[in-house]
This record gives structure tokens, sequence and C-alpha cells, in this order.
């Protein structure tokens, strides 16, 4: 599972091999299932549990050949964006599954109210909402936005040199994607957007960015004005900067930090 031999066409996979990853990737979860249930245990042991708020998420999804890219990194497909999310709240015994959007930084605000904490200067500074507002309400988000920066080269020059024109040109941008219940567009840096109708390919295989000019101008549109909203606490990324220079900047914010 040589993610950068697979990308570069220097290590093909066949069907049967990646078929075995998907196997290996479940009993990795099974694996966490089970430990998760060994601390469920302890903690009802404890008599803790019915004090606890138990989150089970992840921090992404995985690619296993699809879009030719193995494990996760260069893109913002759904195979990486759509993750699970298990809220227990003590208390609550009807259990609900809710089909809308929610995003992973809703988490902040939701933990915020379930703890009982009222400090409205955070709240003001954070961008998701409270999920349990949004089941209680029935009123969710009508978009999702996802990032993602440029990648670290130094791996993929040490064992790929010769891949790195095409590298630098198909996977060195910055990403950015709204996503509605319908479609996903995705801003690149390089200009090279795509946009997706997700209900006839959730695949995402088939860029209509061409072909529906006027839904890609109006989610364009859409990302632009979220990006604005806090254009203070984001600079542009330039479409010529370098990968170099984008290091530099994020060092620099880290000095001032």
């Amino acid at each position: 599972q040589d993610k950068q031999l697979f990308v570069a066409g220097e290590r093909p996979m066949s069907g049967e091999e990646l078929g075995k990853l998907g196997d290996l990737a479940r009993a990795e979860t099974a694996y966490v299932d089970e430990w998760i249930g060994w601390l469920l245990d302890r903690l009802t042991g404890w008599r803790l549990l019915d004090d606890t708020i138990v989150i089970i998420a992840a921090d992404h999804g995985e690619n296993f050949g699809e879009h030719g890219l193995l494990r996760h990194g260069l893109c913002l497909y759904d195979t990486l964006l759509r993750v699970p999310l298990v809220i227990r709240v003590p208390g609550v015994e009807q259990s609900r599954s809710v089909r809308p959007m929610v995003q992973s930084i809703d988490l902040y605000p939701t933990l915020m109210r379930l703890a009982e904490i009222d400090e409205d200067q955070v709240s003001r500074e954070l961008q998701g909402t409270d999920l349990i507002a949004q089941t209680e309400q029935n009123r969710f988000g009508a978009k999702a936005i996802s990032e993602l920066y440029r990648p670290a080269t130094g791996l993929w020059e040490r064992k790929v040199p010769h891949f790195m024109p095409t590298f630098r040109k198909r996977f060195d941008r910055v990403l950015r994607a709204v996503r509605t219940n319908s479609h996903k567009f995705i801003w690149s840096s390089n200009g090279e957007h795509e946009l997706y109708d997700l209900q006839r390919d959730p695949g995402e295989t088939h860029n209509i960015v061409r072909t529906e000019p006027t839904l890609a101008v109006q989610l364009h549109g859409e990302l632009d004005l979220w990006l604005e909203s806090f254009a203070h606490a984001h600079p542009q990324v330039s479409n010529t900067s370098s990968a170099a220079e984008s290091d530099e900047r994020e060092m620099e914010r880290l000095r001032d930090l």
C-alpha cells in the first residue's frame, strides 16, 4: 500500500489487492470498535457513563483506488469527506439518525452547550453551529465547506522524483469545496475547478464544470461569500505562489502566534 508509487503509476494494484486493503481497513475499524466497547464497559462499571458525553468521529476517510488515489490527502472527494459521527448524550434514550449534512466544526459549540459553558466571545468566533439545536429545530445548514492546503512534497521527491513535474501540475494546489445536498463545487488554486452532481454521480467521476457554468458560478460565489465573511483571518492564496512561499507564510503566522 505504497501511496506514492501507486499514484505515480509505479506500483499498480489489482481490484483484488485494493479489496484486501479495504478488508484491512474494516479489520482496523473492528479493532478500534472493540476497544471503544472496553472503554464504555469500564465507564459503566465505574458509574461514570451517565455523566459522560460520548462522541465517535473520524478525521477523514480513505481512497482505495478511487480517482487514481490511495489512502488520504490530495483531494476533497466524498471518499475522504464523509465520515461517521455518533453522539451519545446522557439522559437521551431515543436515538435518531440525521440525514442532512453537518460538519465537524459543529462539535465545539455542541459540546459547549452540553457542558453548559456560556462564553459569548468564544461563541462569536465559532463558525460551527450547535448540533443539538439543529436537530431540535430540524434546521440544518444548506452547505458544508472543506479545505485542503498544499501537500508536503519531501516524501514524494525522495520516492518518485521523476513524477514531480506531473505531481506539481496535478496536486500542488490549494483546494476549497462547497457541498450542498445535491452538488459539490471544488475550487482549485491552479484554475482546474470541478463540479459534480452528487445525486446522479455519487462517485464524482464526471466533472460538469464546463457543461453547467451557471451552477458553477453560483456555487463559486457561495464559496467566496463564506471566505469573505472572515477575510481578516484567512489570507488569500495566490495562484502563482510557490509551495515554499506558502510554507514560509505559515511559519510566519506561527511565529506571530
